[in-house]
């Protein structure tokens, strides 16, 4: 009995040496967290040398597929207008939906494009502001999961009411958007 179990064991445990054993390839890390510079100046506002900063300069980002991403980013935009305190104007959120074009191995890295969408609410002048963009640029990922994006958009903004240095409003009111949005995240 123990020679025919051991005759029986023996090929399955000869299965199990070393080079016959295979290790699963570790999970690609397509999630990131990360920061955003995103300065906003708007050539048509109806003050002159106004800016706006971001100041929750996150951005999280997630896999939806090998190619396809899930970019978020909150909107709190702190307003500098020429001899004034700051304000707080925005707040709002961001999505992209990136499309890499590389096919790789690695999530988040090469050239991507896709569509970029921002609601906003300036607490200021009252009024509802949405963008509907085209968002591209490449990623660089890094082997200490660092990876550093130089960002575009392009796009449209409509706002629901725009007034100009006359005090008149507009509504219903279409602007250009565009925007570079560096990104620094790191992979988990």
């Amino acid at each position: 009995m123990k020679r025919t179990s051991i005759a029986i064991a023996l090929p399955f445990l000869l299965t199990l040496t070393p080079s016959a054993v295979t290790f699963a390839e570790p999970a690609l890390k397509d999630r990131a967290i990360g920061l955003q510079l995103s300065v906003t100046v708007e050539p048509y506002d109806s003050v002159r040398n106004r800016f706006e900063v971001n100041v929750a300069p996150l951005v999280y980002q997630q896999g939806l597929s090998s190619d396809w991403q899930l970019k978020l980013m909150p909107l709190v935009n702190l307003r500098f207008d020429p001899g004034r305190s700051p304000v707080v104007s925005h707040i709002g959120l961001g999505v992209s939906l990136p499309f890499y074009l590389d096919q790789s191995d690695t999530t988040m890295q090469g050239w991507y494009l896709g569509p970029h969408f921002n609601y906003g609410y300036n607490l200021q002048d009252q009024n509802h502001n949405l963008t509907i963009a085209g968002d591209f640029g490449y990623s660089f990922a890094f082997e200490n999961d660092v990876v550093l994006t130089v960002a575009a958009e392009a796009g449209m903004t409509w706002f629901d009411t725009l007034s100009d240095e006359s005090g008149n409003e507009d509504t219903n009111t279409w602007r250009p958007h565009f925007g570079v949005k560096p990104q620094l995240m790191w992979r988990y």
